[in-house]
């Protein structure tokens, strides 16, 4: 899935995944943190956008203080990926992968 989005024209999104990328690095104090919600109207670009903003964020790996870890998941209405199980699981295998984990994840 991500794939598709990687191929898709950015032209347009950069000033926007810029401002995510700003808004990430803001200090602010804990009560006052708070979620990014990105909402707009079905096939303006959404997805498109946050890989992109992907793609940007992790060109800049060497230069940030510190290292993040981030895992997308996109989703949308119907199918498996709109399922919080199924999220959950592939967040937890995202995991397993980034920190060298050798345990299985096991859903019951």
């Amino acid at each position: 899935m991500l794939g598709f989005y990687k191929n898709q024209s950015g032209s347009g999104l950069e000033k926007y995944y810029l401002m995510i990328e700003e808004w990430l690095n803001m200090e602010t104090a804990p009560e006052d943190n708070k979620p990014l919600v990105i909402q707009a109207d079905g096939g303006v670009g959404k997805k498109t956008l946050l890989v992109k903003w992907y793609e940007y964020h992790q060109s800049l790996k060497g230069t940030r203080k510190n290292n993040d870890l981030i895992i997308l998941h996109f989703a949308t209405t119907g199918g498996n990926n709109s399922n919080y199980f199924y999220a959950i699981y592939r967040i937890l295998i995202k995991l397993r992968e980034e920190l060298n984990i050798d345990q299985k994840v096991e859903l019951h």
